[in-house]
């Protein structure tokens, strides 16, 4: 259509950027640089997201645990963990793009990622609370479950409805409303840690 490639897909990946600007916009309005885990949301849930399919997976589970390991761990040994994630990332698009990564094994790592994430919020984050208020994690239970429920999507396959929506676009108008609560849960997260902090300084 219009000589493009998968119009449908692509339509709905440009409401998916559009949302992820629309969160992230709200995101950087809303908490404080100094918020604890505010360097992780920006750097990726904003920048690694536009690289691929594992940047967004990976990053999340980055996220997933980051906040598991909240006072737990210090910010070194948060940032190697980071550089770690990094390093592998780089490594993963060097093979896409030099040695043509395979489609399965691409889809296996960012499948394992994805499930660990599913884990950690649906089990790990509840325990994980450190005596905080609790800080709507339930509604990042939910998106996260949705998403694994969604991502079902980009394994099946079926005739285009209509000759435009197969399962990889409708997988991304599934997609198009998540950057809505899980920026709304990282703003909520984001203030409850700073104020807990603030409330430990004095």
């Amino acid at each position: 259509m219009f000589g493009a490639q998968e119009p449908a897909a692509a339509f709905f990946s440009l409401l998916n950027l559009a949302t992820q600007l629309m969160g992230m916009r709200r995101f950087l309005l809303h908490v404080p640089p100094q918020a604890p885990l505010y360097a992780f949301w920006v750097l990726f849930a904003s920048k690694l997201d536009y690289c691929s399919a594992f940047a967004y997976v990976g990053s999340f589970f980055i996220i997933t645990l980051a906040r598991l390991t909240r006072g737990h761990l210090r910010w070194a040994r948060t940032a190697m963990l980071c550089i770690t994630f990094h390093l592998i990332f780089s490594y993963l698009v060097d093979l896409i793009t030099t040695s043509g990564i395979k489609y399965d094994l691409n889809m296996k790592v960012n499948l394992t990622l994805g499930l660990l994430t599913l884990v950690g919020w649906l089990v790990g984050v509840p325990k994980a609370r450190d005596g905080e208020k609790q800080t709507s994690y339930r509604v990042m239970q939910a998106t996260v479950f949705y998403i694994a429920i969604v991502a079902l999507l980009e394994f099946i396959d079926f005739p285009a409805i209509l000759w435009l929506f197969d399962a990889h676009s409708l997988w991304h108008a599934a997609t198009i409303l998540i950057p809505f609560p899980i920026f709304s849960y990282a703003i909520k997260d984001c203030h409850n840690l700073h104020r807990i902090e603030l409330k430990v300084r004095t």
